[in-house]
């Protein structure tokens, strides 16, 4: 995954673990991963969670964002969330649990067998917002991990945060119209879909 001649510019994996948030009106079952990386040679480090959408039972225990009211803000979030309403979960995750950064991608069906994607990363304060790309599925296993992956690979060659995100979120929608559990692509291949021309339309 991720073939050719960029190379990790020195990070390394220092820990990594899963865990799970969402609530029946709100996240559904979506899910965070998170880790922290830290570069070689330095005190750099970056600690980040990873949205994935998996099912995650009980996951309403695990993270809460109530209000002054007892009221969950995560309840009656749209499934598709606008910019606006994922920064206000997004900031109220991080003011409340302390996350450096958070990533969700957000799913659009338009049939079976088409749909698009894009995702939100939070990061110091700030939430960015990927373009949105369409493709045709051939096989669906694997999105997630691509999307993951994909991100942390790009902040580990150095990418900025919406450059990193365009990344993942490209390398996901590759990864749809690749049969089997891994994501046969190059760099290149990513990097060519991440910085299109803005139509977003997966091509293979």
């Amino acid at each position: 995954m991720f073939g050719g001649s960029n190379r990790s510019k020195g990070f390394h994996r220092s820990s990594f673990h899963q865990g799970g948030f969402g609530s029946s009106g709100g996240f559904g079952g979506s899910g965070f991963r998170s880790g922290s990386f830290k570069q070689k040679g330095s005190d750099a480090h970056a600690d980040i969670s990873i949205s994935f959408d998996e099912a995650v039972t009980g996951c309403d225990k695990v993270i809460h964002l109530q209000d002054e009211n007892g009221h969950d803000l995560k309840d009656g979030m749209s499934m598709q969330p606008d910019y606006e309403e994922q920064d206000r979960i997004f900031q109220a995750m991080a003011d409340r649990y302390h996350f450096k950064a958070i990533a969700r991608h957000v799913r659009y069906t338009h049939s079976s067998s088409e749909n698009s994607l894009k995702a939100y990363l939070y990061y110091n304060g700030q939430t960015y917002e990927s373009k949105l790309f369409r493709f045709q599925i051939l096989d669906r296993v694997g999105g997630g991990d691509s999307f993951a992956g994909g991100l942390i690979c790009g902040l580990a060659d150095g990418k900025d945060m919406k450059a990193a995100l365009e990344f993942a979120v490209a390398a996901s929608a590759l990864k749809h119209t690749i049969p089997g559990d891994f994501n046969l692509v190059t760099r290149a291949e990513v990097e060519t879909l991440a910085g299109g021309d803005g139509s977003g339309r997966v091509q293979r």
